[in-house]
C-alpha cells in the first residue's frame, strides 16, 4: 500500500516545469494531503478520483518515446494506469509500462517524479456499467527501454515509438508536449 507521507515528501521536493504543471502539482498535493487514509488515494470508489502512475519510456537512443493509442480514451498517451497493490508510485509506473508494452527490459532512470498531470476522465456508460466523471492524479516517471521491440496489449489500439524532435500531432497534447520539452532539456544537461 502507498505511504501518504512518502508521497507528500516526494511532492514537496518536486519543482514544476511551468505554471500549468504548478497548478497540477497544487491539486495533487491537496488531494494527497486531504486523503483520510492511504487506501483513499488509489480507490476507484473515491468520487473525486485517484492516483495513477505513468511511464515516459524512451528508446535506447533517447530520441523516441513509446506512446499508446489508448483503447478507452482513443488518444495517444504515455504508458500508465491505476495503482493496484503497489507500495510506490514509481513501481506502479514501471509495472504498467511492462504490462502495456511487453518490454521486460525497461529501466526506471530514477525514482524522482518526472511530470505531474491532473486530468478529468469523462463519465462513461459501457456494458451496463456507469462510471462517473472523476480525476486521475497522474504521477509520471522517466524510463528507458533496452529494446524497441514491443507487443500491443489489450489496453491499446496500437503502440508506436515517436521521434521527439518531429512535428508529430501525437506529441501536441499539452501534457505530452511538456514531457517532450523536459526530455530535450534533460538531454542538454546530460
Amino acid at each position: 500500500m502507498l505511504n501518504q507521507q512518502a508521497i507528500l515528501r516526494q511532492l514537496s521536493e518536486y519543482q514544476p516545469f511551468d505554471d500549468v504543471e504548478a497548478a497540477h502539482h497544487a491539486k495533487l498535493s491537496d488531494f494527497v494531503a486531504n486523503a483520510s487514509n492511504d487506501l483513499q488515494l488509489t480507490s476507484r470508489e473515491n468520487p473525486i478520483g485517484h492516483l495513477t502512475a505513468s511511464a515516459w519510456v524512451l528508446d535506447p537512443s533517447g530520441d523516441k518515446a513509446l506512446l499508446t493509442h489508448h483503447r478507452k480514451l482513443e488518444m495517444w498517451l504515455q504508458l500508465g494506469g491505476h495503482v493496484d497493490d503497489d507500495n510506490e508510485l514509481s513501481i506502479a509506473a514501471l509495472r504498467e509500462a511492462v504490462e502495456e508494452s511487453g518490454i521486460e527490459q525497461i529501466k526506471l532512470l530514477n525514482d524522482q517524479i518526472f511530470d505531474i498531470d491532473v486530468h478529468l476522465i469523462p463519465e462513461r456508460n459501457k456494458n451496463g456499467v456507469h462510471e462517473p466523471a472523476h480525476y486521475h492524479f497522474d504521477v509520471r516517471y522517466l524510463m528507458k527501454a533496452a529494446t524497441t521491440v514491443f507487443a500491443v496489449s489489450e489496453e491499446s489500439l496500437n503502440l508506436e515509438w515517436v521521434e521527439l524532435d518531429a512535428n508529430d500531432p501525437r506529441l501536441a497534447e499539452d501534457s505530452i508536449n511538456r514531457m517532450v520539452l523536459k526530455t530535450a532539456g534533460r538531454m542538454l544537461l546530460d
